[in-house]
């Protein structure tokens, strides 16, 4: 409950802070909350398998208007960046049908991202996701920094300039 209180404090002081890209970055990296999530193989993972790396949690559905614009640009983020160390995280709810999921991701040719599953929905309730789009965006440290509601360009120059930033510390 503290990291809720404190999340939603610095959401607001974040907020007034950035205004160049379409993130929200707070003053100080958090400590990320407690993610569980089923690769599409089945097995666990957690955020603590990404230290070292730029990771983009995104929370989407299929169903999700903006999440189908989304999912494009996060698709060629990935490509642009995944071997300078960037690692996205595609997560659909426990009930999403995964036939689905790998439809879409063969109809909108998403070859760059793998998707995953918040078993029990732990990762979502943990972060208090009421809506989607949502990304959340961790340092190589495994810090959260910053945070995307709704659906955005990746692709956008500012967008990249500010993962490149992350990348690059």
């Amino acid at each position: 409950m503290k990291f809720l209180s404190l999340l939603s404090i610095l959401t607001v002081f974040a907020g007034l802070a950035n205004a160049t890209n379409d993130f929200v970055t707070y003053p100080e990296p958090l400590k990320a909350p407690v993610t569980l999530f089923e690769t599409k193989q089945g097995s666990l993972n957690t955020l603590g398998n990404y230290q070292g790396k730029v990771t983009i949690l995104n929370f989407w559905a299929t169903w999700c208007k903006p999440c189908v614009v989304e999912m494009p640009s996060l698709n060629r983020l990935q490509g642009l960046y995944r071997s300078k160390g960037l690692a996205v995280i595609p997560l659909v709810g426990s009930d999403a049908d995964v036939s689905k999921v790998r439809s879409f991701y063969r109809r909108y040719k998403l070859r760059e991202l793998d998707y995953y599953i918040d078993n029990e929905n732990i990762t979502s309730q943990s972060y208090q996701v009421s809506g989607i789009p949502v990304s959340f965006i961790f340092n190589k440290d495994g810090k959260l920094v910053a945070f995307a509601d709704g659906s955005i360009n990746w692709m956008s120059q500012e967008n990249k300039d500010f993962i490149e930033k992350l990348l690059a510390e």
